[in-house]
């Protein structure tokens, strides 16, 4: 199972039970009607810096319905791509209420942080890929701390910066391995898996979009090294 295009009128009844409202509300629309559907979703962004990562996602086109780690998802591609791969797609589920999303945010002190509460509400799950790694957090699964992995041979205690950033959200898991964390101070930092430390990438979550924003406008997966 992969992809069901536009407008997805092949998507079988069993999978059409599973999939999200808004989701499901792709089903029978052409990429026009798609985009529309998904700028109606987005209209109501106010804060600056998403509204810079609104419109570079609004340069893919909305293709289909596909199956990815959380469920289904809508899949829009970057068009005219002339070989197209990881960082020329993304992929994004229905919205979270943001009464869930302020349930948990609250163990981690980010109940307060505005601009992180936002993203969760108009991006949460935005993936770009639909294995189990490049996404951020969606209401498909438990939020994790920074304190263990569950991987034995991982030893977080031994990471540079580890009793800085212990407890922070694991927002973001790369392909690589790598996590963005976000502290409850508010600042944003890469938990680069490789080099055994934690590397601060932003001072606060809107200079955490505006980076991941001019990442979008790129062909290349989402991690601290980049291409």
């Amino acid at each position: 199972m992969s992809t069901f295009y536009l407008p997805a009128s092949d998507i079988p009844s069993t999978v059409r039970s599973e999939l999200d409202p808004w989701v499901a509300g792709f089903v029978g629309l052409d990429t026009e009607q798609a985009g529309q559907r998904l700028r109606e979703r987005w209209s109501a962004i106010q804060r600056p810096s998403l509204i810079g990562l609104r419109d570079t996602l609004l340069e893919f086109e909305v293709e289909g319905i596909a199956k990815i780690h959380s469920g289904f998802a809508i899949k829009a591609y970057r068009d005219g791509a002339d070989d197209p791969g990881i960082g020329d797609y993304w992929y994004l589920a229905g919205p979270m209420e943001r009464e869930e999303i302020a349930r948990r945010l609250i163990p981690f002190g980010l109940e307060g942080n505005e601009a992180l509460a936002d993203f969760l509400f108009f991006f949460g799950g935005l993936a770009e890929d639909t294995e189990t790694a490049g996404h951020f957090v969606s209401e498909a699964y438990d939020w994790r701390a920074f304190d263990h992995t569950g991987l034995p041979d991982i030893n977080l205690q031994a990471t540079q910066g580890f009793e800085e950033w212990k407890g922070a959200l694991m927002l973001y898991h790369a392909r690589n391995g790598c996590h963005i964390l976000v502290r409850r101070d508010g600042s944003v930092g890469w938990w680069v898996m490789q080099e055994r430390k934690v590397a601060t990438a932003a001072e606060d979550f809107d200079a955490f979009v505006r980076i991941f924003d001019e990442h979008r406008q790129i062909s290349w997966p989402f991690d601290p090294y980049g291409p």
